[in-house]
């Protein structure tokens, strides 16, 4: 119900298709859904040091974030050009 609940009536890509299904998975991230991101604001990174984070729903949202942000969340500029190179270069 979550899943399809987020998704009806909109238009969405496989990247927000990802985070919503990924953010569904587990019960905290479902709760806290609205802090974590939102259509408007897009992804709310200050919600990976929330309190009500724990371990695991920390590193479900890093996930979610990533495949959001094609795998730029956490990345500084020079990881992220390095990366480029790598991926386009050899």
């Amino acid at each position: 119900m979550f899943f399809e609940g987020n998704i009806k009536g909109k238009t969405v890509n496989c990247h927000e298709f990802s985070l919503i299904y990924f953010l569904g998975l587990a019960e905290v991230t479902r709760t806290h859904f609205d802090e974590i991101y939102s259509g408007d604001k897009g992804t709310q990174h200050e919600s990976i040091l929330a309190d009500w984070q724990t371990k695991e729903s920390t590193r479900l949202t890093i996930l979610a974030f990533n495949l959001y942000e094609d795998y730029l969340f956490g990345f500084s500029n020079q990881v992220y050009q390095h990366k480029l190179n790598l991926d386009f270069n050899g």
